[in-house]
This record gives structure tokens, C-alpha cells and sequence, in this order.
């Protein structure tokens, strides 16, 4: 089994942006099809290939346990491919019920993280497929293949498109935002630094906050907060939540928020 991480797949994808295919053929289908663990999915070549684009990118996402990039140890990670059909609607179909089977698809534009996998339809029904890779209030950036008359390219759309061209996303079961190696670790046992794509707190964010309440809030990181199974610093990280999660504290201990029975976060990185 691999390993997958959100800013691999997305990195991936966007470096694939201005490709061309060449009329109905397309690479990403053409090497799928190559591979034994697709063969026994049906063709992918021929069909509209949004669909084959997300899987192509995940499969060359994948590492090893030595944490190399090594397609060969693919594991699905909720990517699935529509058996023996060519037909782009009922191959996105098959991928939204997929993760919703998975309890991975989502309808609400404030759950959207990085890497989601966007699910767009049309009068017909699922007609399309591609990543979002980032958002602002305003828009929600994605990569897509077979757009722009067959090309990898990006796109945006703002959230008034949710419930009409947009009609939710899917998530991976991805292993983090990016490989464990880039993510430095705390190193004060009163203090967590603050988990951040350069490893240090955001510019301008004051060291310390207010005394908490319990109450609704919202995760304010640049990659993602520790979920520990104790109110401290200690070795007892047993899960993620990433920037821009929506949390209930129902007990303040020490600087850290009670999510849910036995599980906290440092209260800092609450907004």
C-alpha cells in the first residue's frame, strides 16, 4: 500500500497544465492502460478524459514507505475507476458514489479543502470532473483535463456556482497535506509551534490570544493543526485538521480545546 499527500497530487496536476491532447487520444489514458491494475477497468482511451486525468494523477502521486514517489505501490485512496463504460457522465457517477460510499463527498463549499476532487454536472446529470488547488473568498481555483478544447488547464469559479455547475467534491483518502519530512515538529512542550508551509507562524498573528471559551471556531493555519489525545505537547498526535475546519470546543484545559471525548487541539490556531 502507498502513501498519498494532497500538495503531491495537486503539484502534479498544475504541472501538467497546458497539455494537449490529440483529438479523443490522451497520455494519462494511454499509460492507465498499460498498467495491471487498471486493466481491469475497461478502456480508459476515447472517453472524454476528465475522470482518467484525476486518476492518472493520484496513481503518479504515490509513495512508497520510503516516502519516494512510486506509482507501482498505488493503493485506490477512494479513486476507482467506472468499469467497461465510455460514457463521461456515468464514470463521474461511479466517482461520487464512490466517496459518498466512503462518507468522502461533500455538497457544502465550506468544507472544500486543497485537493478535494471537484464533481460539476449539467442538465444531464455528473458531467465533469478536476481539482480545486486553492480558494479565496471569492473563487475556487481548480486544475481540469479535457477543458479549453482538450487541454489540462486552470479554471475558477465562484461560489454562487454550488448547487448549479458545481454539484459538490470528493476527498481522497489522503495521508496529509504533504510528506512528513517538510513538517517540523514542536519543540517547546508548553508551546506548539504552529504547523505552517514555511514552519513558522503566520506574519502579523500575535503570540498569544485572548483566554478561550468553549464555543464554535475555525482552524487558521496554513497547512493543518494536531489532533492530540491529551491536552499537551506530548507524543499523542492522533489525527489532522486542516485550514479552514470548523470545530466545536466543549472544554478549554491548559491552551488546548476539547473536540469530542478524548480528543484536543491547541487553542492558538483558533480563530
Amino acid at each position: 500500500m502507498g502513501s498519498l499527500y494532497a500538495k503531491d497530487v495537486l503539484d502534479i496536476a498544475l504541472a501538467q497544465v497546458g497539455y494537449q491532447a490529440d483529438g479523443k487520444w490522451n497520455k494519462f489514458a494511454d499509460e492507465l492502460d498499460k498498467i495491471d491494475f487498471f486493466s481491469g477497468c475497461g478502456k480508459k482511451q476515447y472517453l472524454d478524459y476528465c475522470s482518467v486525468f484525476t486518476s492518472w494523477t493520484a496513481y503518479k502521486s504515490t509513495r512508497n514507505a520510503n516516502g519516494e514517489i512510486d506509482p507501482d505501490k498505488w493503493d485506490a485512496h477512494y479513486f476507482l475507476y467506472q468499469p467497461d463504460s465510455n460514457n463521461c457522465a456515468a464514470v463521474v457517477g461511479y466517482v461520487v458514489d464512490y466517496y459518498a460510499s466512503h462518507d468522502a463527498y461533500y455538497t457544502n463549499s465550506r468544507d472544500l479543502e486543497r485537493g478535494d476532487q471537484m464533481i460539476f454536472q449539467n442538465s444531464k446529470g455528473y458531467s465533469h470532473t478536476g481539482w480545486c488547488y486553492d480558494y479565496d473568498n471569492n473563487y475556487i481555483y481548480t486544475v481540469e483535463g479535457n477543458v479549453n478544447g482538450g487541454k489540462v488547464d486552470k479554471k475558477k469559479y465562484p461560489y454562487s456556482e454550488f448547487g448549479n455547475y458545481i454539484a459538490g467534491f470528493g476527498r481522497p483518502r489522503y495521508d496529509g497535506w504533504e510528506y512528513p519530512e517538510k513538517v517540523k515538529e514542536p519543540v517547546k512542550e508548553d508551546k506548539p509551534e504552529k504547523p505552517t508551509t514555511s514552519f513558522d507562524p503566520q506574519p502579523g498573528k500575535p503570540a498569544n490570544k485572548p483566554i478561550f471559551k468553549a464555543g464554535l471556531y475555525t482552524v487558521d493555519v496554513n497547512d493543518y493543526l494536531r489532533i492530540r489525545s491529551e491536552p499537551n505537547s506530548g507524543d499523542n498526535v492522533v489525527g489532522r485538521l486542516f485550514n479552514g475546519a470548523k470545530v466545536t470546543i466543549t472544554e478549554v484545559k491548559d491552551g488546548y480545546g476539547k473536540i469530542c471525548d478524548n480528543l484536543w487541539v491547541f487553542m492558538d490556531y483558533l480563530d
